[in-house]
């Protein structure tokens, strides 16, 4: 409970600098934090995740303090060290580019993972896109969409060439039925 307390006030003062007119109705007289059981101040409460506050209990004889959380204190850490990010969140590609370079850019700049929809795309653009990442991420993270081509084998190659050749070294494989040649060099080489 005193971490729970400390942690909140840490928030808490943190709040007080942006000015947050909220911050008396999470806190008691004691700067603890109110049990909160009207449903609107409820919801809001839920929705500010950076702010400790109480929950009665079933029984109504007291209450369980809620936690801080932040985005990087959910799902799995190892997700989060392998792909150099901040929090365990993905932009999924989006083929034919509406997941953009502006996008995956976007993403990178506050620390999450972006992937790039190449899938569809000429390979004019995707290099285009690839240059822009590149010179806005150049240590990353980003991600590139590698997508099946069943009826234009070319495209998949040409995709995991130009993978190969810019160093990209995280990429999404969607629509595979089954290991592509491609694919799997890609794997062993990228």
């Amino acid at each position: 409970f005193a971490a729970s307390v400390s942690k909140a006030s840490t928030f808490q003062q943190l709040r007080a600098q942006r000015g947050n007119p909220q911050e008396n109705e999470s806190r008691d007289e004691n700067d603890q934090p109110k049990t909160v059981t009207d449903r609107e101040l409820l919801k809001r409460h839920f929705l500010q995740l950076d702010t400790a506050f109480a929950l009665p209990t079933v029984s109504g004889s007291g209450s369980k303090i809620v936690e801080p959380v932040t985005f990087s204190d959910l799902g799995d850490k190892r997700f989060m060290d392998c792909y150099g990010v901040c929090a365990p969140l993905y932009t999924g590609a989006m083929a034919k580019g509406i997941a953009s370079a502006d996008l995956v850019i976007a993403a990178g700049r506050r620390g999450l993972l972006g992937s790039l929809g190449a899938g569809g795309l000429p390979m004019d653009s995707v290099k285009k896109a690839l240059d822009k990442i590149q010179t806005a991420l150049p240590n990353g993270p980003f991600a590139v969409n590698l997508i099946h081509s069943p009826f234009d084998p070319n495209l998949e190659r040409d995709c995991v060439d130009l993978l190969l050749e810019r160093g990209v070294n995280v990429v999404e494989a969607s629509a595979f039925m089954q290991l592509t040649y491609d694919v799997v060099r890609y794997r062993v080489a990228g």
